[in-house]
């Protein structure tokens, strides 16, 4: 049986009602809401009578699908810097200064050679990676699917 959004955020979910935190789903995650990205949120109402704990149940029930760790725009990025030495890279990895916040992505390539790439503030991109881990291509989807 497959993992439903309820299953997956069911400890989150139970958080924000002990707390009195209404839900919202933002980019496909359940966060508590602001009221303030009502457009952006997956629970919005789209018609008159709707109210957002409708829409919540029904989201509750649909099949959990994990967000991928880069979006478009990152992937793209990433495919063009490592194009040259695809073959040869190791891992990529996000480092984050917990005293700055800045942040940035090493890109390991075989015979000890690293590639950094420039500076950004934590939390304006690649978000979904976790600090100090490295992945492999295959696990950022930078690694080409073979046609059946």
């Amino acid at each position: 049986m497959k993992e439903t959004n309820f299953g997956h955020y069911q400890y989150d979910l139970r958080y924000l009602a002990n707390n009195n935190i209404s839900p919202a789903v933002l980019d496909g995650e359940m966060r508590p809401c602001h009221f303030s990205e009502c457009e952006r949120c997956a629970l919005k109402n789209i018609a008159p009578g709707n109210k957002c704990y409708t829409k919540l149940l029904l989201w509750l029930m649909e099949e959990y699908k994990p967000l991928p760790l880069l979006d478009n725009r990152e992937k793209r990025y990433l495919k063009a810097v490592i194009r040259p030495f695809k073959s040869r890279v190791i891992s990529i990895t996000k480092y984050v200064d917990e005293e700055t916040k800045d942040a940035f992505i090493r890109i390991s390539i075989r015979d000890d050679t690293a590639i950094l790439l420039p500076v950004f503030k934590a939390g304006d991109m690649y978000k979904r990676m976790t600090a100090r881990k490295e992945y492999s291509l295959k696990e950022l989807g930078l690694e080409a699917v073979p046609k059946e």
